[in-house]
């Protein structure tokens, strides 16, 4: 099966929903991310780790089960060769790979000396690829022959501004909400459409100005940030208004790099407040530069309240308090200046490390303090800050060997029951196109592929097994608070502590790999 669409019509999320219903004991799912970088070898090693052999030279996953690979995307691999891609006839390898599978049922075992073919069973291959590609990026017609093809069409404006409605009024009423602010949901979501569709209509996408791609996914992390919003905030023109136009410049404003863009995606979003009147008081918030959200001013409690910074001096004073305290605790002096910049820059740092899956890019002059004010948002944020080398040697690439090893302890910490992970990273370790691809893995899945040697694979066992103990035990507390036990008695079939060889480590991975998706957050800096 191939899922064709443009970007954002819900391709993967589409794929990933239908995975997720597959029974694990009969259907085992290895997700293949691919880029512009990605080796034909590192396809086919992840593939082959994840086979058990059944004959002389046949292969596949335990009896009983089938293998899924899932590649996303097919339009991503570049061709090398211009000449033959002039002609036509080029294909990146990656892509021959998977058409070599899809046609003879297997490939040839490099490892060996004779080369033998690996003959695979009970494997089978579904993909996405964009509507886009062109050029280098197309998608040979052998290739596609083999598939089921499947058209994807994106939701219509429509169809998003239903959908947010309905996630803004379950949140609005789990926290108790007026039901004249409830009824103001549909409003505030169709001012978000219109914001993005403004402000991707000021700023088009160029190959100078790749941030400028703006899409339903920015309406949805302003969807996300309005979600933060507290029950202490009653004021739907002020309260809601103001966290709206705050997640609006987080969004669709931090990502420009110019005077000329900024002023631009503001004016987007200025206008699309004016076509709605309930979001009246969002104009006074759009004009006003200090304009913040945190919830740092309950950094010592559990729960954290997302409210507006109201007195820039207050905030100033109790993130000085925080930072004397962890350096008194530490044995550390920590001689930082909070000016207001600073302190603005902190904290939409903070924000984008406080949801699941976020990043920064910190973009700033040479010596800017953009590495001390992400390890700071780090602290603030409780997170472990890992960088892949030494401030002495900052300016200098890392080893692959070094980096991965860096990569690895950030992994186990995001993966296991501590605190979550921030890799910090420079512009020295994007010289390697090796770290380049492994960067992006991590983006998109939360792995590595063929990372973990066999004698590590233990570890990342017996971190998932530690997960898997505490959230049974919090199941049953929760029992004991007078939840039905009858959805418990089901034990999953694809238990981990149940399943042996290639697929004890399979599921452990999975579970692993997700974990870290959501928990490890990647800071260019």
């Amino acid at each position: 099966v191939l899922l064709c669409g443009q970007s954002g019509s819900g391709k993967s999320a589409c794929l990933r929903e239908a995975m997720a219903n597959m029974k694990s004991s009969h259907h085992r799912v290895v997700k293949l991310a691919f880029h512009e970088q990605t080796q034909a070898k590192d396809v086919q090693d992840t593939v082959d780790s994840l086979l058990e052999k059944r004959g002389r030279d046949t292969f596949g996953p335990p009896t009983g089960s089938t293998c899924v690979i899932w590649v996303d995307d097919l339009s991503l691999p570049s061709v090398a060769c211009a000449t033959a891609r002039r002609a036509g006839q080029a294909s990146a390898q990656p892509l021959e790979l998977i058409r070599q599978f899809c046609n003879y049922g297997g490939w040839y075992d490099r490892a060996a000396q004779s080369q033998p073919f690996r003959r695979t069973q009970d494997c089978f291959v579904v993909a996405t690829m964009s509507t886009h590609s062109a050029g280098d990026r197309q998608v040979s017609e052998r290739l596609q022959r083999h598939f089921l093809l499947l058209g994807v069409i994106p939701p219509n404006n429509e169809s998003f501004v239903h959908a947010f409605s309905a996630i803004l009024e379950w949140k609005l009423n789990l926290e108790y909400f007026p039901d004249e602010v409830i009824a103001r949901a549909g409003t505030m979501a169709a001012a978000t459409m219109k914001a993005v569709q403004l402000v991707s209509e000021a700023l088009p996408q160029s190959p100078s100005r790749p941030q400028n791609a703006v899409g339903a996914s920015d309406a949805a992390r302003i969807i996300e940030g309005v979600l933060m919003i507290h029950d202490e905030t009653k004021d739907f023109q002020h309260g809601l208004g103001h966290i709206w136009a705050h997640e609006c410049l987080r969004a669709l404003y931090d990502r420009c790099s110019s005077e000329d863009d900024r002023a631009k995606a503001l004016a987007g979003i200025t206008a699309a407040a004016k076509s709605f009147p309930y979001l009246s008081q969002s104009l006074a918030a759009l004009r006003n530069p200090t304009l913040l959200f945190t919830d740092l001013f309950d950094f010592e409690s559990d729960a954290k309240v997302y409210k507006e910074v109201e007195d820039p001096s207050e905030f100033q004073r109790v993130l000085q308090n925080i930072i004397e305290q962890h350096g008194a605790s530490a044995g550390q002096s920590h001689e930082l200046i909070l000016f207001p910049d600073a302190l603005d820059r902190v904290a939409r740092i903070c924000r984008a490390l406080r949801v699941p899956t976020g990043c920064a890019l910190l973009i700033g002059n040479p010596q800017s303090g953009r590495r001390s004010l992400a390890r700071l948002a780090s602290f603030l944020s409780d997170m472990t800050a890992i960088e892949p080398h030494s401030e002495q040697s900052r300016h200098h690439q890392p080893s692959l060997l070094h980096w991965r090893g860096k990569v690895k302890d950030a992994l186990k910490l995001a993966g296991g029951q501590s605190s979550s992970a921030a890799l910090l990273f420079g512009d020295a370790d994007l010289g390697d196109d090796a770290l380049c691809a492994d960067i992006y893995s991590l983006l998109s899945t939360g792995a590595i592929p063929q990372m973990w040697a066999s004698e590590e694979r233990a570890t990342v066992m017996e971190i998932v097994q530690e997960v898997e103990r505490a959230e049974a035990k919090g199941k049953e507390e929760e029992l004991a608070h007078g939840l039905d036990s009858e959805e418990e008695e089901e034990e999953e079939d694809g238990d981990i502590a149940k399943e042996e060889g290639h697929s004890e480590w399979l599921a452990a991975h999975t579970k692993f790999a997700d974990r870290c998706h959501h928990r490890l957050h990647i800071i260019l800096c």
